[in-house]
């Protein structure tokens, strides 16, 4: 498969996150600030003016995300500083998957700084008003997502973690890095199961209070969707440790998987319904296209996987059968020049 699949999948990552995200984000810097206290906006009008003209968040995500595509678009030319050639070791693929991860996170570094600062801002110039007002609720899992998809997604969970139990419990694993492995999968699929609790029961928030009810059923169902994020990870370090080598087929398009994925979570959050305020406009239905067009991407290369990992297990068979042969072949040649030899002493005795 050609690395330029790879761009394109890492260049919806860079447009979903870095383009749309932002954009999307921006929209409840006032709803956040009327929903703390509207008295202090009617007080203040320059500074919600001020508030909303700014648009460097939104230029310096989006700057960021022109920075990684054309970082990639620069490795993938060849054209790069001879000061990073170390990354040139890994395979194309590999190399670009790492490069992509990294400015990633550290894009991510900066949102999240951007967010501590406006919290701070807000702490520190907008009073909480004199009354405030919640309901108490009774809520489950079951108000947001069906128990049929439940039942389909814990059970796929499960299966996952009793293949891992059940290789353990045999002894089929090729290293003992396998136990840490298997623990780690244990780990982070209690963790995401915590953050699907976490936002059943958490208290109503400010978010919730501005764009409405729906925007607690899209955390959850994305919580709920997040806990399937794991396995194509865990199910490509179970095949090591049972097979004894590493595909690096079948951890590309896992990993090409896992960010379509991501790209997938990102559109849908961002297609939350906002209430009708004059602030709040609803996200273009284009996005919907994008998540239909990511899942079918998905689904396709996970059948590419499929197809690629049998095809490897058999060229190495094969590669394995024909040494053997050839072996055999020596063997038997030996052998029968050995008879020769004996035949013409025979003869001339």
């Amino acid at each position: 498969m050609s690395e330029w699949v790879d761009i394109a999948v890492y260049a919806a990552l860079i447009v979903a996150v870095w383009g749309w995200f932002p954009v999307w984000s921006s929209r409840f810097t006032i709803p956040l600030i009327a929903d703390r206290n509207p008295g202090w906006l009617a007080d203040h009008p320059e500074s919600e003016w001020r508030l909303v003209e700014s648009r460097w968040f939104r230029w310096s995500c989006l700057m960021w995300g022109s920075v990684s595509l054309l970082a990639l678009l620069a490795f993938q030319f060849d054209v790069w500083p001879e000061q990073l050639a170390s990354l040139r070791a890994a395979p194309q693929w590999e190399a670009l998957k790492n490069l992509n991860s990294t400015l990633f996170i550290a894009g991510l570094i900066h949102v999240a700084a951007c967010a501590v600062l406006f919290f701070r801002w807000l702490d520190a110039n907008v009073p909480l008003s004199s009354r405030r007002q919640a309901t108490l609720e009774r809520r489950s899992l079951h108000d947001y997502v069906p128990r049929p998809l439940q039942f389909v997604g814990y059970a796929v969970i499960v299966v996952h973690l009793a293949m891992w139990v059940v290789v353990g419990l045999t002894g089929p694993y090729a290293t003992t890095a396998f136990w840490g492995a298997m623990a780690f999968q244990f780990v982070i699929s209690g963790v995401f199961l915590l953050l699907v609790i976490t936002a059943v029961r958490r208290r109503p928030g400010a978010m919730g209070r501005v764009v409405g009810q729906g925007f607690r059923r899209t955390e959850v169902r994305l919580a709920f969707a997040a806990q399937l994020l794991p396995l194509p990870n865990g199910i490509a370090r179970l095949y090591e440790q049972v097979a004894g080598n590493s595909s690096q087929s079948f951890d590309r398009f896992m990993h090409l998987g896992f960010v379509l994925l991501v790209v997938a979570l990102a559109v849908a959050l961002a297609r939350s319904h906002q209430r009708r305020e004059p602030w709040s406009t609803r996200w273009p239905r284009s996005a919907t296209s994008v998540g239909g067009l990511t899942l079918v991407a998905f689904v396709t290369m996970t059948q590419g996987a499929a197809q690629a990992l049998p095809r490897e297990v058999y060229e190495a068979g094969n590669a394995q059968l024909t040494s053997e042969t050839r072996e055999v072949g020596r063997v038997l040649a030996l052998v029968l020049h050995q008879n020769g030899v004996d035949q013409r002493a025979r003869r001339i005795d």
